[in-house]
């Protein structure tokens, strides 16, 4: 099912919600449903910490290594300080590091993170 296609109109019209519409969202709620979003996290194996800043604020997500993929198992989001918010962009990503490194620290138990 195409959203953009039934909103040919433009934006601001009214979406067509006909029977297609229906299935395609039952359908995208199955899909939701089958697999956790997250897994738990295991302190035995190391994590991954991938982070970056956008908009003033820190993002993150903390993984660790399911196989040959990798499972997030924390999503990490801060706003960064006003001070920090004035910075060029590479010292905000450092400021954004650090702060995820200390979110992280919630779940990983003092085990290493890369």
């Amino acid at each position: 099912y195409d959203i953009w296609e039934s909103d040919s109109q433009g934006f601001g019209t009214d979406l067509i919600w006909d029977g297609e519409a229906r299935r395609a969202f039952q359908q995208l709620k199955q899909e939701l449903m089958k697999a956790p979003a997250l897994g738990l996290p295991d302190v035995t194996k190391p994590f991954l910490l991938f982070s970056y800043e956008k908009q003033g604020m820190a993002l993150g997500v903390l993984a660790q290594s399911l196989g040959p993929y990798r499972r997030a198992v924390a999503y990490l989001s801060k706003q960064l300080d006003e001070v920090s918010k004035g910075w060029p962009g590479c010292l905000r990503a450092v400021v954004a590091l650090v702060i995820n490194i200390q979110e992280a620290r919630k779940f990983t138990m003092g085990q290493k993170i890369t």
